[in-house]
């Protein structure tokens, strides 16, 4: 989450990882898996985690063999939002390499 103006970013803020994940099981409990998500910035390593353990588990729930499908394949767009347009890190060091191990194998679309 950003504090921002047109004239730039004031402050940073990451949620609990926890938080973050609770949110993400409950509409998948609720939904269940949907036919496409879309991720933007992951300022920690934590948060980064936590939404590749459930891109995980979209992931094995659906089958890429179409005659034994139940669940048709969720579409993974990443949009890695790491800088602010008026030059202001969003995201922490050990977030890039978090993203990269965790949440990069699940991507279909990288903008």
């Amino acid at each position: 989450l950003t504090a921002q103006s047109s004239v730039g970013v004031t402050e940073v803020h990451a949620p609990p990882a926890s938080f973050l994940k609770q949110q993400l099981n409950t509409l998948l409990g609720d939904l269940g898996p949907p036919r496409a998500i879309k991720i933007g910035m992951l300022g920690t390593r934590d948060l980064a985690e936590a939404v590749g353990e459930v891109l995980a588990k979209i992931s094995s729930s659906t089958s890429t063999d179409s005659a034994d499908s139940t669940t048709e394949k969720t579409w993974i767009v990443f949009d890695p939002v790491m800088i602010s347009t008026s030059g202001h890190k969003l995201i922490d060091d050990d977030a890039k390499e978090a993203i990269l191990q965790h949440v990069f194998p699940y991507t279909d679309i990288l903008t």
